[in-house]
């Protein structure tokens, strides 16, 4: 019979991570609404900006309107 053996999940490296992304969307969607103005810039752009996916934007925050509140 095999064994298999469970991986181990840092919860506290899952936290910082996601904590940094988040602060990597904000600084890069603050850039872009001083530069661009709120109205022109769209998640594709923060996205784009820092090579996350919309899909995680969206997950994060829900909206552009959800990055800036």
């Amino acid at each position: 019979m095999t064994t298999v053996k469970k991986r181990l999940y840092n919860l506290e490296f899952r936290h910082a991570k996601t904590a940094n992304t988040k602060k990597r969307i904000l600084d890069a969607a603050r850039r872009l609404f001083e530069v661009e103005g709120f109205d022109l810039v769209t998640i594709k752009k923060i996205s784009v900006e820092t090579n996350v996916p919309e899909s995680t934007i969206y997950l994060l925050f829900l909206s552009k309107r959800g990055i800036l509140q």
